[in-house]
């Protein structure tokens, strides 16, 4: 069922002009910070348009339109009109990364922004063991540092903590951590409604030089849970949104 394309990102817009999604297209030219200019994205997508063929993702038919690959057609299908969707964010000082995975009744589709641009689009089955091991080597998981207390915080005490306040000896890591971060990232599901696309459940990131923390977000209690840091930790956070009974 594992099924792979890689796009630039001129090949992805097209793709998706192809497949009549208007809506994605206005996204990635927001995305990716670009003005519709007839004369310029013609050219573009021109150019997009050989390379695709050059790779057997798309042809010519009878009347000289250009249709894509079944295979692909399929995948931005499935990508444009998901079940929910798992999107996990990793931001450092140079860059931002985003892997969003879009589950369908038939599997999921893997949507990665390569580095340099352009998209590595993935058709696998449906597994908490697969999005798992995507999500701990995404967010840096080593169970070699992992913190397994819990605890809640309120807002206030999460965003400054103090060193005299009731935090325990492990817990403590969190302030020193805080002084030495190396990423910030999020973990959430999101949901597609009417009005539009929504995120209400998910948990946060911090990532150290030594250990990634995980904090689940208490909206109605004010509170911040302070999650294991492990594998096991990230995977009952991963569970929670699929069965969407995160609270």
């Amino acid at each position: 069922m594992n099924k792979e394309c890689l796009l630039s990102v001129e090949e992805f817009g097209l793709a998706l002009l192809l497949v009549g999604e208007t809506a994605m297209v206005q996204a990635w030219l927001q995305a990716h910070g670009i003005e519709w200019n007839e004369s310029v994205m013609r050219e573009r997508f021109s150019a997009a348009a050989h390379s695709l063929i050059t790779r057997d993702l798309a042809c010519l038919d009878s009347n000289r339109s250009l249709i894509l690959d079944d295979s692909l057609r399929q995948m931005l299908r499935e990508a444009a009109h998901p079940l929910y969707s798992l999107s996990f964010a990793c931001v450092t000082e140079s860059e931002e990364e985003r892997w969003v995975f879009h589950v369908g009744q038939d599997g999921v589709v893997s949507q990665k922004v390569k580095r340099g641009g352009g998209y590595r689009l993935e058709r696998m089955p449906f597994s908490l063991e697969t999005l798992h091991s995507q999500a701990v080597t995404f967010f840096r998981i080593s169970p070699a540092f992992a913190l397994h207390e819990t605890r809640e915080l309120s807002i206030e005490e999460f965003e400054n903590p103090q060193a005299d306040s009731a935090l325990s000896s492990s817990l403590y890591k969190l302030i020193e951590d805080r002084h030495h971060e190396r990423f910030r990232g999020s973990l959430i599901r999101i949901d597609y409604h009417e009005t539009g696309p929504a995120s209400d459940f998910g948990c946060l990131v911090l990532g150290s030089e030594e250990r990634t923390w995980l904090f689940r977000l208490l909206p109605t209690e004010r509170k911040i849970r302070v999650c294991s840091s492990s594998p096991e930790g990230l995977k009952e956070e991963l569970l929670l949104l699929i069965e969407r009974r995160y609270r």
